[in-house]
């Protein structure tokens, strides 16, 4: 496996077990949930594989590739980004195909927010002599599916992760491997490039270097493209997908708060629920040691192969990294994507037919 196929994405998997012993004592604030009302999701086949993190807008619906969607023309679409809402409808944002371009492959990062969805892909564009040239691009859909505009990224930054500020500038982050150290780019939202964000003490890859048993046992590029941003408030959150590394806060300025989670080594910051400027809540999951994991040239483990999911929703303080309150969800068959105006939507299974659902609950 090559460096370039390094972001090795977690897949959603229909089984979960209690983090409880894993993580020490747990918080007296434990709750728990109780499900109701699913809504079949129209248009897929039954067992579809949901691949990656879900991402959610502020009404609720549901961001996430799924392998089985159907759409009108009747012939299945491989690994569709779906909009799945409420209401068990579901909207195709057609990542596949890019007009000027011979081949998209897959999308490397996807970011929901204010009204619109950025699919952060790599592309090959055909020229007069046949010679394929690849642009990095970020696809912009309105909340129908249309694709509203195409951006493309100036050449030099291979960026593996997207995320947007309320202006509509937005950052990216890429591997600046001549220094080994992570590189944060503010783009404007034509794609030109505004300034490189200092991240000073607070560079995943720096850190990782110096926990060789943690964080530094991982592929720069993996450490880099499984993180994600999420709006809170004016800011973005960037959320790390393995423990020991900080939590950052992000003005347009750069970093303006970072806090590393106090939580068990090992630990999979598995699933983003929701933020407040002052608290985020997220599933975690416990990595499963794997016997013969996939390496780069240098030794890297570049994914993670296995994991097992907590059944509880975390809420940290982003002041301190503390553990404020778990919240159980209780059942192995649901799969918890976000809160939303104080609910908790879920995806599951229905029963044995195995068609998928999505149903709404209120927030404990």
């Amino acid at each position: 496996m090559n460096r370039a196929s390094s972001a090795v994405f977690l897949i959603a998997i229909w089984s979960s077990v209690s983090l409880a012993a894993a993580q020490g004592r747990i918080p007296d604030a434990t709750t728990s949930s109780k499900f109701s009302r699913p809504q079949v999701v129209s248009d897929l086949n039954p067992r579809p594989t949901i691949a990656g993190r879900f991402n959610c807008s502020r009404n609720g619906t549901i961001y996430t590739f799924v392998d089985g969607y159907i759409p009108n023309s009747g012939a299945a679409e491989r690994m569709a980004l779906l909009g799945i809402h409420p209401d068990g409808t579901a909207t195709n944002f057609n990542w596949h195909s890019i007009r000027g371009y011979a081949h998209v492959f897959w999308p490397k990062s996807v970011f929901v927010g204010y009204g619109h969805i950025n699919v952060l892909v790599k592309a090959e564009r055909d020229t007069a002599g046949g010679k394929k040239i690849p642009d990095f691009l970020v696809l912009t859909f309105d909340q129908d599916g249309v694709l509203a505009r195409t951006t493309a990224l100036p050449h030099g930054i291979e960026p593996q992760a997207l995320g947007e500020f309320k202006s509509g500038n937005m950052i990216l982050l890429s591997e600046d491997r001549l220094n080994h150290r992570m590189a944060v780019d503010l783009l404007a939202p034509d794609g030109s490039p505004i300034r490189r964000l200092d991240l000073g003490n607070d560079d995943y890859l720096a850190l990782a270097s110096a926990m060789p048993d943690g964080p530094g046992k991982y592929d720069p590029d993996f450490l880099i493209a499984s993180s994600t941003f999420h709006p809170v408030g004016d800011n973005l959150l960037l959320i790390p997908t393995v423990s020991g590394l900080p939590i950052l806060t992000f003005s347009e300025q750069g970093v303006v708060k970072a806090v590393v989670p106090k939580v068990s080594t090992d630990t999979v910051f598995g699933q983003f629920i929701s933020s407040t400027p002052t608290t985020v809540k997220l599933r975690l999951g416990a990595i499963i040691p794997s016997q013969h994991p996939v390496v780069n040239s240098e030794g890297k483990q570049m994914g993670i192969m296995g994991m097992t999911p907590s059944l509880q929703i975390t809420e940290i303080s982003l002041a301190d990294g503390r553990i404020l309150q778990q919240t159980n969800f209780g059942s192995t068959d649901v799969q918890p994507a976000c809160e939303a105006n104080g609910s908790l939507r879920l995806l599951t299974s229905s029963g044995s037919s195995g068609f998928l659902s999505v149903t709404t609950e209120p927030m404990p």
